[in-house]
């Protein structure tokens, strides 16, 4: 009897899927300051780039008080940590006349002293007051986080904005690229 009551909750457990609960920022980080820092880096990396900097410089001292300013367009949403990944949600306020979010989702890697190694925003969701996107985002991100994508929600555009057929994520560049912009380069 014991054996199969153990055995109920394990199968319990394991269905139970990832909670809101574990995908809380400050279940993984504990510290304001640790919290504020790993922020910025995700701000920077999401957000448009500061006057005057590039991809290449973005982490110059020079921009940190522009990126430090538009953290308060941002929430620091979700987060979780697997193994060596990192999953991470930001919510964005744009321009919109009812108030609207928007939601941003990737993962990354952190190198021996924490730096940021490997980084791929997965997705943006459209714009959505807040609480279709804390219902809508939240759904996303544990999905993100419990099979490493959001396949079945591609091409939903009630939840994912981006990608899409015409923009996919560059890893390597960590930038948003249009699929067909080498037709208008010329």
């Amino acid at each position: 009897m014991n054996r199969f009551f153990g055995l109920l909750v394990m199968v319990l457990l394991v269905s139970c899927g990832v909670t809101d609960h574990d995908i809380k920022v400050k279940k993984w980080i504990s510290t304001k300051s640790e919290q504020e820092s790993i922020f910025l880096q995700l701000v920077k990396r999401t957000d448009k780039l500061a006057p005057g900097s590039s991809y290449d410089n973005r982490d110059s001292a020079e921009f940190m008080p522009y990126y430090t300013e538009r953290m308060k367009l941002h929430d620091f949403a979700n987060y979780y940590m697997n193994d060596s990944v990192r999953y991470f949600q930001l919510y964005r306020i744009v321009p919109s006349l009812y108030k609207e979010k928007i939601a941003i989702a990737g993962r990354y890697r952190t190198g021996a002293n924490g730096e940021i190694t490997e980084f791929e925003e997965v997705y943006i969701t459209p714009k959505m007051k807040q609480e279709d996107l804390d219902e809508k985002a939240g759904e996303l991100f544990r999905e993100l986080v419990e099979n490493g994508n959001v396949q079945e929600y591609m091409g939903q555009r009630a939840f994912i904005d981006f990608p899409d057929s015409l923009n996919v994520y560059n890893k390597q560049t960590q930038r948003w690229d249009f699929k067909y912009a080498q037709w208008f380069a010329k």
